[in-house]
């Protein structure tokens, strides 16, 4: 459900103008929906700004943890800015996680993106499917596959998933370390809506 966050609008001085910005804190895991109909499932703890003319100028600041799944619009690009790096849109699902200090975690369901490392302007272009990892203090990307998972309307999806795979998808997804009392279960797969 889409519920109420506390929101502020806060001043900020921008290449020498004042510009307007509203800023968003989720104490508790909630969605929140950006004026261009974009939907943000945050995670506790995290923060979303951006400006108050969003419409016209698509751009997020995050902290923390969040889900996005971004509206499209022709010629107007979505930017969500973390630390030291930024992900451009093309209309798309991904997850952000940024719980450990200078790593940041990019998880593509569906759509593209293009993920670029701020000051080197190194881009690499996204294709769902994969999660990015991103070592801000090293500049360094790793990318790694993740089949049998989407995102649909709030709530994670698992096709045809080995339950070691499993475990370990949402391992990274949450980032925790999960383990079996009686070791790994071979051969068992999970389909879960």
């Amino acid at each position: 459900p889409l519920r109420r966050q506390r929101q502020m609008c806060i001043r900020d001085r921008v290449n020498g103008a004042k510009d307007a910005f509203v800023e968003v804190v989720s104490k508790e895991g909630r969605l929140y929906m950006l004026p261009d109909s974009s939907r943000v499932w945050m995670h506790p703890g995290s923060s979303i700004r951006y400006p108050e003319n969003f419409v016209q100028n698509r751009k997020v600041w995050l902290k923390g943890n969040s889900h996005f799944d971004v509206y499209k619009q022709d010629g107007k690009h979505f930017i969500v800015y973390i630390d030291r790096a930024f992900v451009e849109v093309k209309g798309t699902s991904f997850l952000i996680n940024q719980e450990q200090a200078n790593i940041s975690k990019v998880t593509l369901f569906s759509g593209k993106v293009d993920f670029t490392i701020v000051g080197t302007e190194h881009t690499i272009e996204m294709k769902p499917s994969q999660e990015l990892t991103f070592n801000a203090e090293k500049a360094s990307v790793k990318v790694d596959e993740m089949q049998g998972v989407k995102w649909k309307e709030g709530n994670y999806e698992f096709t045809n998933v080995d339950l070691s795979s499993w475990i370990e998808i949402v391992g990274r997804i949450y980032n925790v370390k999960i383990s079996l009392e009686h070791g790994p279960v071979s051969h068992t797969h999970l389909t879960l809506p």
